[in-house]
C-alpha cells in the first residue's frame, strides 16, 4: 500500500501519488494500492481523481473513527495520558 496524507489535497498530489505508486509496482512485481487521507477535497479534484484514478482510495479524515483521548499531555515527556 502506498499513501499520502494532505489537509487538502490537490490535483498535483493525486499525480503524485499515482507516479510513486507506478514506481513502488515496477519494484515489487504485484499489485500496489493507493490511498490518500485529506480532511477536504475541492469538487474539482474529486471529480478529477474519480476520473482519472478510480483506483485510488480517497478518504477523509473527519470520518475516521477515533481510538484515543482527544487530550493531549501538557508538557513535554508527560507520559501520564494513556490511549484508549
Amino acid at each position: 500500500m502506498v499513501g499520502e496524507c494532505k489537509s487538502k489535497p490537490g490535483k498535483k498530489d493525486m499525480d503524485r501519488l499515482h507516479a510513486l505508486k507506478e514506481r513502488v509496482k515496477s519494484y515489487l512485481k504485484g499489485p500496489v494500492y493507493g490511498f490518500i487521507v485529506g480532511y477536504t477535497y475541492a469538487p474539482d479534484v474529486e471529480k478529477y481523481a474519480r476520473e482519472k484514478y478510480p483506483q485510488v482510495l480517497m478518504l477523509k479524515s473527519y470520518e475516521f473513527e477515533l481510538k484515543y483521548s482527544k487530550q493531549t499531555p501538557k508538557r513535554l515527556g508527560d507520559t501520564s495520558l494513556e490511549l484508549k
